[in-house]
């Protein structure tokens, strides 16, 4: 705290906590609980060394030390989740690009669907990459929030965003058959979770 006082006020004066004065009556906090949620709040009195060039002073300080909330433990989330690829291919023409509306049912399975069990509070991006791992998948920009490039294990095809140079095409997902406006990071995983791309185009 005293590091943090002398950095917050370097354009005036510098406050030092004075060691030994902030022993007596001091009151700690007590964390919340089950039984009492919110906790207690704890408390000190103490000295500050006050310093401006030649001039030093100290003066008594009153701390209040707010608790941690209790927040009961979220319960595990059960959810199922399929990753549809594609091949490469020319396209060369409307039919000719896949997409997840219009070509669901002839996207290869690249992922058969598969129910995962999760801690409460697991987002999209936690599913998908323990889905990925222990399938041996190989990804980029799950730390971004957006799946850049999926890679099949032993050598197979890789699917990357804009493989045509296409601004559509990509790995997109549904969560419970809607299109998310947030990145894997940021979505709540929920009951169904199909993950999709399609190459050298995507779209939905």
């Amino acid at each position: 705290m005293q590091d943090c006082l002398k950095m917050l006020t370097t354009k005036g004066p510098t406050y030092e906590f004075v060691p030994g004065t902030f022993e007596e009556d001091f009151v700690p906090a007590v964390d919340g609980t089950e039984e009492a949620p919110e906790g207690t709040t704890g408390d000190f009195f103490g000295s500050v060394r006050i310093t401006m060039g030649d001039i030093v002073d100290t003066a008594s300080v009153y701390i209040i030390i707010t608790p941690t909330p209790y927040e009961p433990p979220k319960p595990d989330v059960t959810v199922t989740f399929q990753l549809l690829g594609d091949t490469h291919h020319e396209v060369d023409g409307e039919d000719t690009i896949h997409t997840y509306r219009n070509n669901k049912d002839e996207l290869p399975v690249w992922i058969d669907t598969v129910t995962v069990t999760m801690p409460g509070g697991s987002t999209v991006g936690d599913v998908f990459k323990q889905v990925m791992d222990e399938n041996g998948y190989t990804y980029k920009g799950l730390e971004n929030g957006y799946i850049e490039s999926i890679t099949q294990p032993n050598g197979g095809i890789s699917l990357k965003a804009m493989d045509d140079d296409r601004s559509d095409s990509g790995w997109m997902y549904l969560v419970n058959g809607e299109y998310p406006s947030v990145g894997l990071n940021a979505m709540s995983s929920a009951t169904a979770i199909p993950l999709f791309g399609t190459g050298p185009t995507a779209g939905r």
